[in-house]
């Protein structure tokens, strides 16, 4: 057996800051495995007897990297650890496997409450196993695949997921040249931190290696593609703008149904932007089965009025508590003309949106009464064709059916809701304005029944 290398490094990798910078979860996939690799910033098509290029390209693994072992840490800083193990073996006629395990620990986190007040410590880390097979399907081109598990684990989250990797490699040993295509990270999330799945961070890279005859140098080139694509999280705060077309911010992840999870995100945005001017109440699912309230199961009951009003409640709560403090605020509930006019087959849908747009709506507007500058708003949408409605196919017998007790005619669109909500929002536009219901439904006058 022959140890490739053992390193322990003190450095920030290109590789991944970029990952950072990603759209998508599961940062890990794309650390480097050796400081080779992240000095070269992810040589996709190097063809040499290097374990690491065989690991991170499966088309590349080959017996030359046969009982080879690599082991690598790297203590980057901000007590964030790294450390992978890589072996590759025979596998019959088959060809060549790449076995490595990749861990990344981010450290230790204080945990505070909306006060500041320390509630603990707590961890969070990633841990990759990935199984590569390389096969040479004639004398100068090979194929490779590989299936990765990935474990997460952030505070109290857990999250499982399992991605592949494509690649396929031209090979001229001769000429010192060598090209691959690999398509990396295609998968899926199995298990979620909460209830809104993430995106992998799935990438198409090509790359080119030639060895110079007469200069002592290898030249590399790469193409990456990132698919630029965000699940998004429950709950997610922009604010500043730098130029007309720019916004910048911060995104956080909470799972709203808990009011501790809320107290954290708000307590996180105010820490981050140093302020929290408006809030919009936006979380909430929908059953899609339509089923009268004497077949409604109890868990399916519970799950609607914690996912729509319970959520509601808690980021209302969360941000009144801050504003208490900074005496001013505005905050925007998202309701639903359901809970105006009924919905046959979603009563739970509607008792929930109903009661944020009423009962708590006009209780929230008297109670802020005691803090002074703070307004409390609320807003229906009727029916809003959603990319998600039309990626799904909108029936027609159905749009005539949603328009026929509306002046206009015409569905709304999320930009329709969203205008609405940006002139509750503000205090310029809508400073006088506290404890209304706007309906975004096109003059809509009520429900046919089916």
């Amino acid at each position: 057996m022959r140890v490739v290398g053992l390193f322990f490094l003190y450095v920030i990798s290109f590789t991944f800051v970029k990952a950072q910078n990603s759209s998508s979860s599961y940062a890990a996939l794309d650390l480097p495995l050796s400081a080779r690799h992240a000095v070269l910033n992810e040589p996709v098509s190097l063809y040499y007897e290097d374990l690491e290029s065989g690991v991170f390209n499966p088309a590349l693994l080959n017996e030359k990297m046969e009982k080879q072992l690599s082991l690598n840490f790297v203590d980057y800083f901000s007590d964030i650890n790294f450390v992978s193990a890589a072996y590759a073996l025979p596998f019959r006629d088959f060809g060549t496997i790449g076995i490595s395990v990749k861990s990344i620990g981010y450290g230790e986190f204080t945990e505070t409450d909306y006060t500041s007040q320390s509630l603990g410590t707590f961890g969070a880390n990633e841990q990759i196993i990935s199984v590569g097979l390389g096969k040479k399907i004639s004398e100068r081109w090979s194929v490779g695949a590989s299936v990765k598990t990935i474990f997460s684990n952030l505070q109290n989250y857990q999250s499982l997921a399992i991605a592949s990797d494509l690649a396929v490699a031209y090979i001229k040993e001769d000429k010192n040249f060598s090209m691959s295509l690999i398509a990396r990270n295609y998968g899926k999330q199995i298990s979620t931190y909460a209830s809104t799945e993430e995106i992998l961070p799935f990438q198409l890279d090509f790359g080119l290696s030639k060895r110079l005859e007469h200069l002592p140098f290898l030249v590399t080139m790469n193409y990456n593609e990132d698919e630029a694509v965000s699940g998004g999280p429950q709950c997610g705060i922009a604010g500043g703008q730098d130029a007309p077309d720019t916004i910048t911010g911060v995104a956080m992840h909470a799972d709203l149904r808990s009011h501790e999870s809320a107290d954290r995100l708000v307590a996180g945005i105010v820490s981050d932007l140093g302020t929290l001017d408006v809030c919009i109440a936006n979380a909430g699912s929908y059953p899609t089965e339509s089923v009268p309230l004497w077949e409604i199961g109890s868990e399916r009951w519970s799950e609607t009025i914690s996912s729509n009003l319970g959520v509601t409640v808690n980021t209302a709560r969360s941000f009144l508590r801050h504003a208490s403090g900074s005496g001013s605020g505005s905050l925007v509930m998202i309701g639903s003309t359901a809970g105006v006019y009924g919905e046959s087959g979603h009563s739970d849908y509607a008792a929930a949106k109903g009661a944020i747009t009423s009962g708590l709506l006009m209780s929230l507007k008297n109670d802020v009464s005691k803090i002074g500058g703070v307004r409390v708003n609320a807003v229906a949408p009727g029916w809003t064709v959603t990319p998600k409605k039309i990626e799904q196919g909108i029936d027609d017998t159905l749009i005539q059916r949603a328009t026929a007790t509306m002046s206009l005619k015409k569905l709304a669109t999320p930009e329709d809701v969203a205008m609405t909500v940006v002139s509750l929002s503000s205090d310029i536009v809508s400073g006088h304005i506290s404890g209304q219901v706007i309906e975004v439904a096109g003059g809509m006058e009520g429900r046919l029944i089916p």
